[in-house]
């Protein structure tokens, strides 16, 4: 109960501070003194992640996770606002039938194989919050929000006697509002280098989503869906390059 009281009071504080921050951005830029420069970086990261809650119960094993990153530093806030994108491999399934599958037309292949994939996109906006940005070792403290989109699509191929030919294909997105914290610290390896260590919560509305990939009888895939959250935990190890030309 009492976790369920700050997980409520805990988003709606995120989203509105997400809000004042957007709103107040182009007040805070333009206050910038030409003496007084930003900065921008641009990260690219990957590493494990945790479902956590009903997200756990379908995929209780660690997933993996790639990411991408790019802000821009307003040095007298010692703030950075930008956009971030994470895409989380699901589930992966192939499936081979060796019986004449007719493919239209008239015409019958040997077999067919097909290639199915479950993925996670998560888009947010962000704002990160680094004290000490000129130190060799700097902290930071970070929230964002925008939406995730987990996507079930699948490849048919065709194989007849001297080829194989694709057949078709399908892709089913489903969408979410997502949102999240995040806390890190960057280790200054060169001048405009530096390497990034993060964890960071991410949470969202309910989905739907499949608990595992099926098959039918030709080969094609379908989700045994489900509707639940999709929250979990991030783990991230990266690279970000500082101020490039």
């Amino acid at each position: 109960m009492i976790f369920s009281t700050f997980k409520r009071l805990f988003r709606a504080k995120v989203s509105q501070f997400i809000i004042l921050m957007f709103c107040l951005l182009p007040l805070v830029l333009s206050s910038q003194e030409k003496t007084d420069p930003g900065w921008m970086q641009l990260g690219v990261n990957a590493g494990p992640v945790m479902p956590r809650g009903e997200f756990k119960q379908e995929y209780p094993n660690l997933l993996l996770a790639g990411g991408v990153d790019f802000m821009v530093g307003i040095p007298r806030l010692n703030l950075m606002f930008g956009a971030e994108y994470k895409r989380v491999n699901m589930e992966t399934e192939s499936n081979s039938l060796d019986d004449t599958i007719p493919t239209g037309g008239g015409i019958y292949a040997l077999g067919m194989d097909t290639d199915a994939k479950t993925r996670m996109d998560v888009f947010h906006l962000s704002s990160r919050f680094v004290p000490w940005k000129e130190a060799k070792i700097s902290p930071y403290l970070g929230v964002s929000g925008g939406f995730k989109t987990v996507t079930l699509s699948w490849e048919r191929t065709a194989r007849y006697k001297n080829e194989d030919e694709k057949l078709d294909e399908d892709k089913q997105a489903k969408f979410a509002l997502s949102y999240g914290g995040r806390i890190g610290v960057l280790y200054k390896l060169q001048e405009q280098l530096m390497l990034d260590v993060s964890a960071s919560w991410n949470g969202s509305s309910k989905t739907s989503y499949p608990k595992n990939i099926k098959f039918d009888s030709e080969g094609r895939a379908d989700g045994d869906m489900i509707r639940a959250k999709t929250d979990m935990i991030l783990f991230s190890v990266g690279v970000v390059f500082v101020n490039l030309p």
